[in-house]
């Protein structure tokens, strides 16, 4: 299923090549989440949570994209 074979990759993903820059925005967003779960608003969190899956899914796309 696709959200399994998505965990699986972000899990195993290659962490060495993320920078502080994306570290730093990763945590942005993981607050964004957890601040709208905290104010119980599903919609922000849904948002927040779409958001940082499409973001994940390009970091790890270009992570594993070989150097120029």
């Amino acid at each position: 299923d696709a959200m399994r074979h998505l965990a699986d990759t972000l899990m195993r993903g290659p962490q060495s090549n993320v920078t502080q820059q994306q570290r730093a925005q990763q945590v942005r967003e993981r607050e964004q989440i957890y601040a709208a779960l905290a104010h119980q608003d599903a919609d922000a969190a849904r948002a927040a949570m779409r958001l940082h899956l499409t973001n994940e899914l390009h970091r790890v796309q270009q992570a594993a994209q070989p150097p120029a």
